[in-house]
């Protein structure tokens, strides 16, 4: 039975729980309600599929307790939304809502309305359309830290949330384990399993969002789409552990759209076969990433394990953060493609691993590290760039202003630190390539294929690094290689006999101006190894380098140009050979 009570502002409802199914009395008592009415749930299983078109408080006494279910006829199967609201301004708070179905808004739907959740969860809701837990129309949600979003399914996108054109705010809280479905089979891909944001905004001020699946779409966490769309997590907020199962953007996929992260953690995500971009997938997009941590974060097969960046209008800022500890088949950090990305504020690249640049790889892009950032102790397992892999005749990467490729490793193949495919790395301001190890060849640095340019200048360095066979301990060069300035020292090539350029292995063309190769070592041309051409001039010096055998300070099967007040001396055990 059920006992409705109106006293002032208040409505209160009991119900007292029979045999069979409740009678649908949560509709009875809003249709009796005005603006700013309190309606009072008791505890029990209510069967409803209310429509709430009052500016009204509906409270229960508590999750589990008080449970508003969606099948009103007993079949085991919703019958709609549980809840619609329509333009209003409805607060709900101390329970459960479950098993609705419906083609949109299997829990909640929100008509232009402003919903408030204050400890409610939302759970086991199901959409054959979009937004398993809640659809947001047009209209403002927020939830409490008290309240959660999860295990609800949507066939298409957003199985916890599909906000179209809303705005939808998490003050804490849990959105966790919900799926977009979808099908590979049929190309009804499933987009954004904890959220689908359609142009609206989505902001995380702290909260969880954890353990959702995009089955055969992207965006296991989050799908931002549109260039209305905004996404903004600040403070403690995280993603984590959610899975593109197929496809891109485990934690967040974001297609035209905003992503600003300020202070929250991206880890454990997981972009599936086809996919690229573990922690972030970003198409055509800003993303903004100041103090935050992304973190453990598996492309397996694909590009981009923390970040994923593609495109001409794609551009990633990253200040005073952390990338580290991700991993992919190319750019265990990040992968860019003809996009930008920026690095400042002491940010690191750290402790990634790919086949294929282990901290990050750029094909055709822009790519800028300035204030003491860094690339460190990254590995490529397979193809080379341990640090950094640079590909394509218009892929650059400007270091400024101390920043750093440090202590990385290419195990198997060429370029520790930085392996450079047709593109350009000009190192500026005191910035630095230090005791990095490439397996075979260029320790610091291989330089390689047509329109291949290295620029140093202004005191910038490449020091302390190892080819661990063949050739150029700091730099194999098969392009260009211009040193304004800057200095090659104490690298080493540390195999026997076929060991060759300790600073510099030359099959291109080198061209120094006040630069500096010193106390670097190899079997062959401790110094330089020449087999094509080194232009020296304005003062450049090439001094106590070592070869084992011949060559000290150059091994010379090239040309050798000396000239304006430039030398060649002190080396062991000769300066030039032949």
């Amino acid at each position: 039975m059920m006992a409705l009570v109106k006293t002032g502002l208040i409505l209160i409802i009991v119900l007292t729980m029979g045999a069979g199914i409740a009678s649908a009395s949560l509709q009875d008592a809003v249709n009796m309600s005005t603006d700013g009415c309190l309606i009072i749930m008791s505890g029990g299983t209510w069967n409803e599929n209310a429509v709430v078109d009052k500016d009204v408080t509906i409270t229960g006494q508590g999750p589990g307790e008080t449970i508003i279910h969606g099948d009103t006829n007993g079949d085991g199967w919703g019958d709609g939304s549980v809840i619609t609201t329509r333009a209003t301004d409805v607060a709900l708070g101390d329970m459960t809502i479950t098993g609705g179905r419906a083609t949109n808004g299997g829990g909640i739907y929100n008509d232009g309305g402003t919903l408030t959740l204050r400890n409610v969860e939302v759970t086991a809701n199901s959409a054959l359309g979009n937004g398993g837990g809640i659809y947001n129309n047009a209209g403002t949600v927020t939830m409490d830290g008290s309240s959660s979003i999860q295990h609800n399914n949507a066939f298409y996108a957003g199985g916890g949330i599909y906000n179209n054109a809303g705005t939808v705010t998490m003050d804490g809280g849990v959105i966790s384990s919900n799926t977009a479905e979808g099908s590979i089979y049929t190309l009804n891909y499933g987009d954004g399993g904890g959220i689908f944001n359609n142009n609206g905004t989505v902001t995380m001020n702290g909260g969880t969002l954890s353990n959702n699946t995009a089955y055969s779409g992207d965006g296991g966490g989050i799908y931002n789409y549109g260039s209305g769309a905004v996404v903004d997590m600040t403070g403690s907020s995280s993603i984590s552990g959610n899975k593109a199962v197929f496809y891109s953007g485990g934690g967040i996929y974001n297609q035209g759209g905003t992503v600003n992260i300020a202070g929250g953690t991206i880890s454990y995500n997981t972009a599936g076969y086809y996919g690229d971009g573990a922690g972030i997938a970003n198409q055509n997009g800003m993303v903004d990433i100041d103090g935050s941590t992304i973190i453990h974060n598996i492309a397996g097969w694909g590009d981009g394990g923390g970040i994923y960046n593609y495109g001409s209008g794609a551009a990633v800022d990253i200040d005073s953060s952390t990338i580290s500890e991700n991993s992919a088949c190319n750019g265990g950090g990040i992968y860019t493609e003809n996009g930008r990305v920026d690095i400042s504020g002491g940010s690191s690249i750290s402790d990634n691993i790919a086949y294929r640049g282990g901290g990050m790889y750029n094909k055709n892009g822009m790519v800028g590290m300035s204030d003491s950032s860094s690339i460190f102790r990254n590995t490529a397992t397979l193809n080379g760039g341990g640090g950094y892999y640079n590909y394509g005749s218009t892929s650059a990467l400007n270091l400024y202003d101390s920043s750093s490729v440090v202590d990385n490793t290419a195990r198997d193949y060429a370029g520790g630190g930085i392996y450079n495919e047709g593109g350009t790395v000009n190192m500026f301001n005191s910035s630095f390539i230090f005791d990095n190890t490439a397996g075979t060849g260029g320790g610091g640095i291989h330089n390689y294929g047509s329109g291949a340019t290295v620029n140093m200048a202004d005191d910038s360095s490449i020091s302390h690094n190892t080819a661990a066979s063949t050739y150029g301990g700091g730099i194999s060069n098969f392009g260009t290689v211009n040193i304004y300035g800057g200095s090659i020292s104490s690298n080493t090539a540390s195999a026997s006999n076929v060991a060759w350029g300790g600073g510099i292995a030359n099959f291109g063309t080198v061209n120094m101006e006040r630069g500096t190769i010193s106390d670097n070592r190899a079997y062959h041309g401790g110094g330089i190894f020449n087999f094509g051409t080194v232009n020296m001039s304005d003062g450049s010096s090439i001094s106590r380098n070592t070869a084992l055998a011949f060559g000290g300070g150059v091994y010379n099967l090239g040309t050798l140009n000396i000239g304006g007040s430039s030398y060649i001396s002190s080396n062991h055990p000769d300066d030039i050979f032949p």
